[in-house]
């Protein structure tokens, strides 16, 4: 079984890992052009990661919440330390997943300026296209 120590220690590196992937998905984010395939699916698999990553910190956390504090064994302040450095950690990935919120809300607003452009171009086209005669005879109601 895991200290409070060991396990504040694995989840510090989970972190990490979600950290540079933050910092990727950030990265990616800026640069990317959303009607490329290729780069949303970079995206998709970023968010994948991320998700494999949260699962794994739930499970540590579970972990944690099992130990007793008669496991406790060292130090509080060794404790209090690696609590800092995961709150300095999420803090980061906070502020990343804030801007990178805000280049996703601002290039959706861009597709979906686009595709308001495109509908209104369709139905504009649609109103010079000349009325297409219809061949064949035509039955018409005379008890209407």
């Amino acid at each position: 079984m895991k200290t409070y120590k060991e396990s504040y220690q694995c989840q510090q590196q989970i972190y990490q890992q979600m950290l540079v992937i933050a910092e990727t998905q950030h990265q990616l984010c800026q640069t990317a052009d959303f009607s490329d395939p290729v780069q949303m699916n970079r995206l998709r698999e970023l968010v994948d990661q991320r998700q494999q990553f949260i699962t794994a910190i739930e499970l540590e956390q579970r972990l944690l919440d099992e130990l007793t504090d008669s496991t406790i064994n060292w130090d509080g302040d060794v404790l209090a330390a690696e609590k800092e450095q995961l709150s300095t950690i999420l803090g980061e990935i906070q502020r990343i997943d804030g801007e990178t919120a805000s280049i996703f809300a601002q290039k959706l607003q861009g597709v979906q300026t686009e595709l308001q452009k495109l509908q209104s171009g369709k139905k504009g086209s649609k109103a010079y296209n000349p009325f297409q005669q219809q061949s064949g005879g035509y039955f018409i109601d005379k008890k209407k």
